[in-house]
């Protein structure tokens, strides 16, 4: 699918991959919509891809809000359009394990990566498929994929999240709709400096990757879009983890315990 005079909206557009990849749709003649909480962020984010001669629209929402989404929604299809694209980038990091967790925050860990993605979808799904056209692109995490120790409500929300990825891939198989995952390895982002505690416990098959920058990762999600990938691995490498984690799940899943995190016995 061609990006170019499309409407893209980008879930998480203010920092790490969901910015990148909203600064490289506009640049490729998408015309994006930036949602994120925070309006101020967005406006910068908007502006900067002004400046580099893209356009772009902007839409604060929490995406842990149900009615605020569909509000967005209606908003965003009054303001600019029935959208083409959709990339759900926005989630939430926080690496705890299950007995670390605050009161409400599993919940919301699971509102904003999954039922905000889910609840988008479901906006805007309904023109796509009335057109017979559409993308709708997920960024994944290796942790929908093998163990992460010390990361229960991460994971379990990335495994749902590559669940609805899948789902709707299959759920779409006959129409113009295309579903990619793009799942990268270890991003150097603002993500390490706004979650506490989440480089020391990743595992050591993790910290074997090289960082990427989050345009490479942007540069996945135009290859899946225009090549109409069901997945793509930045790096390419990851792959044959995830390959090695599906053949032989109880070693991989011993050896990252063994070399990962571990709880302390007061815990």
């Amino acid at each position: 699918m061609d990006v170019a005079e499309r409407i893209a909206v980008v879930t998480g557009a203010t920092s790490g991959i969901g910015k990148a990849t909203a600064r490289r749709l506009a640049a490729e003649g998408s015309h994006v919509v930036l949602l994120a909480r925070t309006d101020s962020d967005l406006e910068a984010v908007a502006e900067a891809i002004r400046a580099e001669g893209g356009t772009a629209s902007v839409f604060p929402v929490d995406l842990a809000d149900r009615e605020a989404v569909e509000s967005t929604a209606a908003e965003i299809r009054s303001a600019v359009g029935d959208p083409d694209i959709l990339v759900n980038s926005a989630g939430i990091g926080d690496w705890v394990a299950l007995w670390e967790a605050e009161s409400g925050q599993f919940e919301r860990i699971m509102a904003v990566t999954v039922f905000g993605a889910y609840n988008l979808a479901r906006q805007f799904l309904p023109s796509m498929l009335e057109r017979n056209r559409g993308y709708v692109v997920t960024i994944e995490s290796p942790a929908a994929h093998g163990p992460i120790p010390g990361a229960t409500a991460y994971q379990t929300a990335r495994y749902a999240l590559r669940g609805l990825s899948e789902s709707l891939r299959v759920d779409l198989h006959s129409t113009g709709i295309g579903v990619t995952s793009v799942i990268p390895g270890v991003v150097d982002s603002e993500y390490f400096e706004r979650n506490d505690g989440v480089e020391e416990r990743l595992p050591g098959t993790a910290k074997s990757l090289d960082r990427l920058d989050p345009a490479t990762v942007a540069d996945g999600v135009l290859e899946g879009i225009r090549g109409e990938k069901n997945r793509v691995y930045k790096p390419e490498t990851l792959r044959l983890l995830v390959l090695a984690r599906r053949l032989f799940p109880n070693r991989f899943d011993s050896y990252t315990a063994e070399r990962s995190w571990q709880p302390s016995r007061s815990e």
